[in-house]
């Protein structure tokens, strides 16, 4: 109210007199920032800084918008706030953090009318190994054979970089990155003892300076089992410490049949040079039965032997078999592998005696075939091996009903080289057994036999 407006009863004028009222109609602004490496990797975080024009009545991480990772630990007060960014995981690109409008209210409750928003480039994606490859690509390596193993990466890495992988065989092998950091590339030889029926990659390990341009160290995962050696390569290591074929005396399941000859000196080849090779070292055997070795001598050295028998010991006829005794006798002289006992030296003429063939392993019963007259049942076996009794030269079938004790033949033996008939003559309704033996020049191996099979 003006001054004078008024007086008062002995007639003075009143003095002016002000009501205010505070106004705050300014919209609140926010500034968002952020601190750390570029990009950011996995582990690693950044730190957001959010600066605001004044105080805020409201504003937390709810508030908050992220893409590409995560927001965490927001601190601060008045005017100046920070938080962490956390990158998602295998994320590659530009992650945000945004306040969004109408976020931050300020004490008046003016809230902000534009977004706040800060980039942030993220690279979270290890390299991986794409695959692994040989070379060359099928091959059987003996002791002291070569190859070449090669792991593709999914992105460069670091030149020059290692990294070592198992193989199958029980050895380690380091591979070193190329100069385009592409593919890594090492030399695997066979050592005496190593087996692998197909050669693969059990396990990688690397150390941190395998890493791609970002600084993602590699992932050490092995890449799916097409990928492998196994899935892609026909690789069999066969470095074994045994016995090698020489001249007229053969390692299993070959035999030398010679009538005209009998052999008292033995020669004793070995793949790779050994030590422990004593007279107790070695079993005899003569058609399947023990033979002494006393009288006899040994002399050689290295890979390179020779077994000298006694006269006594001598048989025109029969089929002499001689092998490692026990596992440990004989060792590789290089890295102590042993010398595997299932290997064996044969030599001699004529049937031998106690080498019946092995029982045909799975025997199955396949389908049954029904026709207006019959009802069959195709059964199936795998080959039994062949020894130093001669391969296989036919099979016998029979079959019973499950639970009885009569064995019914099947009248028509099967040739050697066949592993699959169908045995005719079944009643429906009720549940066989079926059985494979195999016969050699020895005679007749055990039988194999099936589990019960439902005829319907």
């Amino acid at each position: 109210m003006a001054a004078g407006a008024f007086t008062d009863l002995v007639g003075q004028p009143n003095e002016a007199a002000v009501l205010e009222f505070p106004i705050d109609n300014l919209a609140p602004t926010i500034a968002v920032s952020w601190a750390g490496p570029a990009p950011l990797v996995s582990g690693a975080a950044a730190t957001v800084l959010l600066s605001l024009s004044e105080p805020a009545a409201a504003f937390g991480l709810a508030a908050i918008e992220v893409a590409g990772g995560t927001l965490v630990n927001l601190t601060g007060a008045g005017t100046a706030f920070t938080a962490t960014f956390l990158p998602a995981a295998d994320f590659r690109g530009t992650a945000t953090v945004t306040v969004p409008p109408g976020a931050l209210t300020d004490i008046a409750g003016n809230r902000n009318p534009a977004p706040a928003a800060v980039a942030i480039p993220v690279d979270t994606v290890a390299p991986l190994i794409a695959g692994f490859r040989a070379s060359p690509a099928t091959a059987r390596l003996g002791i002291g054979d070569a190859i070449v193993l090669e792991a593709d990466f999914s992105e460069p890495v670091t030149p020059g970089a290692s990294l070592t992988v198992l193989l199958d065989t029980g050895r380690h092998v380091s591979l070193a990155v190329d100069a385009l950091g592409l593919t890594a590339r090492g030399v695997y030889v066979a050592q005496p003892g190593d087996v692998s029926g197909d050669l693969d990659v059990v396990a990688v390990s690397a150390n941190g300076l395998l890493r791609n341009a970002a600084g993602n160290p590699l992932a050490t995962t092995l890449p799916p089992p097409p990928a492998g050696l196994a899935g892609r390569h026909a690789v069999v290591v066969d470095a074994a410490v045994r016995f090698v074929a020489s001249g007229l005396f053969g390692i299993d399941p070959a035999v030398v049949r010679d009538a005209r000859s009998q052999f008292r000196h033995v020669p004793l080849r070995f793949t790779t040079p050994v030590t422990g090779l004593v007279l107790a070292a070695l079993r005899l055997e003569l058609n399947g039965q023990p033979l002494s070795l006393q009288g006899a001598r040994l002399t050689g050295s290295r890979d390179s032997y020779v077994l000298s028998l006694p006269v006594t010991r001598v048989n025109p006829v029969g089929i002499y078999t001689l092998s490692i005794a026990s596992t440990g006798a004989v060792r590789a002289t290089s890295n102590g592998a042993t010398a595997t006992t299932s290997v064996a030296l044969r030599w001699g003429f004529g049937r031998s005696v106690g080498m019946v063939p092995a029982a045909p392993p799975l025997v199955t019963p396949l389908e049954v075939v029904r026709t207006a007259r019959r009802t069959s049942v195709v059964l199936a076996w795998q080959p039994a091996a062949a020894n130093a009794g001669g391969p296989v030269s036919r099979y016998l079938l029979e079959y019973r009903i499950a639970g009885t004790q009569r064995w019914i033949a099947v009248r028509n033996s099967v040739p050697g080289g066949v592993s699959q008939t169908t045995v005719s003559g079944l009643a429906l309704g009720h549940a066989y057994e079926f059985r494979v033996a195999a016969v050699n020049a020895a005679g007749q191996g055990v039988f194999g036999v099936s589990a019960p099979f439902h005829v319907a």
